[in-house]
């Protein structure tokens, strides 16, 4: 059976086109999966590689050494010729292998930072001219591969990678400058030149979360270059809370309006100088009216908004002392309503009082010695007015004396010692001349007087005595001791010693 003479014409594999085509499917369902498109990258090689192979077979089989009509006779003739074509020597295989891988990597390289371009930004005209000329370097590198020309394939797919590579460089550049300047006209709330670069971003750069946000801004921005309007006058006329409603608007708008933080803080010291100043106002009334707790919760109120505020210091100064001052004149009256009261000991711990808190008080001091002297005077006299007798004692009777004088200076006394001055001063005139006592006796005993001393025997004898008690002792033979004690006081004038006999 005749056979036509068909020649066979191997069909070359796509490369850089069919690693595009399976890439960019891939890359646009797992785009943000590295470890993903490293797998896809693997399985395009892997595809590239086998139908490499199948092309290279074919081209190195030498068909001007088979016949025109070959037949089945001439099969081990054909299959000696085709192992005799694709026999390599052991180097030329290797270096033709590293020639291959490399081309292999120079193409993935090229692939993937066309995704890249493609999946990140927009095509401008210019950009366009060098895609162009990229995908035409790719497309002489799938030639020279196809003709197992492997060096000059890299070389090929190297440059068309380079172009895309610095196009992606310069469109990066070029958004990032015109991405600063669109928050630089935002900042300044010039909206119409952000809404230019906005249009000039979105004709290089697919929409992502950063226009998205940045569109938002400018969006607010006729709102808020109005409210900041509508803000300012409100400061202007000292209306401080509405302009700090307008901010926290502005900010739930745009947190990052520049200069909004410093507008806040301006306005809210605005705000607490016009309530210190209200505070220092009501703080001085009342001082004036000697309301010092409402005066001092205003002055305090004022610090805590301003706390280096000179007026609020020395104002809270001031109610310090005059309440000082009119708390301890309240305590000195306390004290001697205590004294009128002849309640000394009480008015002495009120003035204990004062001079705790402060022990400059003069008048507590005067005070307090006073109380002390008053309590001390009554407990002598009524000491005295119990036992008066004990004023025949001179030292006591002086010290009695000195006391009494002491009391009659004091003003304003109260009746129970004015009662125990009087009492004293009769006391006194009683036992501070001397009376004349006469003793009569029998002319045999023998007599002594305490404070006096021996008189002997008599019938009669007068002794000039200062009143008070004394001790009268008497002996006689036959007779019993008199030992007596004797209160001579005026108006009593003798004592008649008489002897009891023993026997009775």
């Amino acid at each position: 059976m005749e056979t036509s003479n068909v020649p066979i014409n191997p069909t070359p594999p796509p490369l850089s086109h069919l690693k595009r085509e399976v890439e960019q499917s891939r890359f646009k369902l797992l785009v943000d999966d590295k470890r993903l498109r490293i797998a896809a990258m693997t399985i395009v090689v892997v595809t590239l590689t086998v139908s490499t192979l199948g092309y290279l077979v074919a081209q190195k089989v030498n068909y001007s050494a088979l016949p025109p009509n070959p037949t089945l006779a001439d099969s081990d003739q054909l299959q000696q010729s085709l192992e005799s074509s694709v026999a390599l020597a052991p180097f030329e295989a290797m270096t033709l292998e590293q020639a291959k891988t490399s081309a292999e990597t120079a193409l993935s390289e090229f692939v993937e930072l066309e995704i890249l371009f493609n999946e990140n930004f927009l095509p401008t005209e210019k950009s366009k001219k060098s895609f162009e000329e990229a995908t035409s370097l790719a497309t002489q590198g799938d030639a020279a591969f196809i003709e197992t020309d492997y060096i000059q394939a890299s070389k090929y797919y190297a440059e068309a990678g380079a172009i895309v590579r610095g196009l992606i460089s310069t469109t990066e550049r070029e958004i990032a400058e015109i991405t600063t300047e669109l928050r630089k006209s935002i900042d300044n709330l010039n909206e119409s030149q952000a809404r230019e670069l906005s249009a000039s971003l979105d004709a290089r750069i697919q929409e992502n979360q950063t226009t998205l946000a940045l569109k938002k801004r400018i969006a607010s921005l006729p709102v808020i270059v109005s409210k900041m309007r509508e803000a300012r006058n409100f400061e202007l006329e000292e209306e401080y809370g509405k302009a700090l409603s307008l901010y926290a608007e502005i900010k739930d708008l745009d947190p990052a309006t520049v200069s909004l933080q410093g507008r806040i803080d301006s306005a809210q010291a605005g705000s607490n100088r016009v309530k210190v100043n209200s505070l220092l106002s009501t703080g001085f009334t009342a001082l004036s009216e000697r309301n010092f707790g409402v005066s001092r919760n205003s002055f305090t109120s004022a610090l805590k908004l301003d706390p280096k505020n000179l007026a609020a210091i020395g104002g809270l100064q001031q109610v310090q002392k005059l309440d000082d001052v009119r708390w301890i004149r309240a305590k000195l009256s306390k004290a001697e309503e205590l004294i009128g009261l002849e309640q000394w000991r009480n008015a002495t711990a009120v003035y204990d009082e004062i001079l705790n808190r402060d022990r400059n008080i003069l008048s507590a001091t005067e005070g307090k010695r006073r109380a002390q002297q008053l309590e001390y005077v009554f407990k002598v006299l009524t000491e005295v007015n119990k036992t008066p007798n004990k004023l025949s004692d001179s030292r006591l009777f002086t010290d009695a004396e000195r006391v009494l004088q002491t009391a009659t200076k004091f003003d304003s006394i109260g009746d129970k010692l004015k009662a125990s001055i009087a009492e004293a001063e009769k006391n006194l005139d009683d036992y501070r001349y001397p009376i004349t006592i006469t003793l009569v006796s029998n002319n045999l005993m023998d007599v002594s007087v305490s404070n006096v001393g021996r008189l002997g025997s008599f019938d009669e004898i007068n002794l000039e005595l200062r009143p008070g008690q004394y001790t009268v002792r008497a002996s006689q033979d036959g007779c019993k001791d008199i030992y007596q004690t004797v209160e001579f006081r005026p108006g009593r004038d003798s004592l008649l010693l008489e002897c009891t006999p023993l026997l009775l």
